[in-house]
């Protein structure tokens, strides 16, 4: 069984963000995709990433170097709290 997923209103900010940044250089249709995959896998099996902090997990992209943060609500919801850039320097 598949976990509904729900997107915070900072993870969907993330996701904007990213993809109007890399429309620039004519990838961000190809973040959106590579973005659709890992979320596929955290909603078929919520588990299969190890706990970080605080009871969040993430799941890093395969070809651009962004990471999913999660949490597991319930069998059922999964909530995703940020999609964060790991080469930005803060």
């Amino acid at each position: 069984m598949t976990a509904k997923i729900i997107f915070t209103e900072d993870a969907k900010k993330d996701i904007h963000l990213a993809k109007c940044y890399l429309d620039t250089i004519d990838k961000g249709e190809l973040f959106l995709d590579n973005l659709e995959r890992p979320l596929e896998y955290i909603a078929f099996m919520p588990y299969a990433f190890q706990v970080r902090y605080r009871q969040v997990r993430i799941v890093v992209l395969e070809t651009f170097s962004y990471s999913i943060h999660y949490v597991v609500q319930s069998e059922n919801l999964i909530i995703i709290l940020n999609v964060l850039n790991q080469t930005k320097d803060f």
